[in-house]
């Protein structure tokens, strides 16, 4: 494999996995709560690149209803504006109702091809007063099961593709260098929320080691 580039031909072995985060339809689908500009672009790529991995994990935000990061749960609050909503101090982004559990926002993206007899769906995000962009830990740093998950099958190199860019792909990205696995992010199987969203992601993920490559598609 090329350093930057991966292709059709590439098969990876055991000790790799990828992890497509959060392709459902609130952010994949132009009539979703929280769509992401090209997010449908993605999935053909997204379902090339699978094949190439023995272990796929798919990540779904799940919220409850009235979860904390919908401004709906906040008294005279909009979706888009900052809030201190707990004792940490720190501002969040309040979002559109989104993901909420068993609706049609929260589904995968029907075009993905998902084997579920082998794939992992891995939900995130799931506790009402608590929010995680990263699928391996929530805000308050509070481990998730997918490292052990991962560490089980004998994975050590984590391939991150999905949405949002500079949210729950780059999140999730950081979180797994932290968690002990070498990590790729693959740039074009990702959109991002907005353009300065995505300069300020990529210097984090440069700064923390991850590396960036790129699939090339088959014609």
């Amino acid at each position: 494999m090329n350093a930057n580039k991966f292709g059709r031909s590439e098969r990876f072995g055991k000790e790799c996995s990828l992890l497509v985060v959060d392709v459902q339809n609130d952010f994949a689908d132009k009539a979703g709560a929280l769509y992401v500009t090209g997010g449908e672009q993605i999935v053909p790529l997204i379902n090339e690149i699978r094949f190439a991995f023995q272990t796929v994990v798919f990540t779904k935000d799940w919220h409850p209803p009235g979860h904390i990061s919908f401004a709906s749960a906040h008294a005279g609050k909009r979706p888009f504006e900052s809030l201190c909503a707990d004792s940490s101090n720190v501002a969040r982004t309040l979002w559109p109702e989104h993901c909420v559990q068993n609706t049609w926002g929260a589904e995968l993206h029907p075009e993905l091809i998902v084997r579920y007899d082998i794939d992992i769906i891995f939900e995130k995000a799931t506790k009402v007063d608590k929010d995680s962009y990263s699928a391996f830990r929530d805000e308050a740093g509070e481990e998730t099961e997918l490292r052990e998950i991962l560490e089980k099958r004998g994975v050590s190199n984590v391939y991150v593709c999905g949405l949002a860019f500079d949210y729950c792909v780059g999140c999730t990205a950081l979180d797994a260098v932290k968690a002990g696995f070498e990590v790729f992010l693959i740039e074009n199987a990702t959109m991002p929320i907005s353009k300065e969203g995505r300069q300020q992601m990529m210097q984090r993920l440069h700064d923390n080691g991850v590396h960036m490559i790129t699939y090339a598609r088959s014609e």
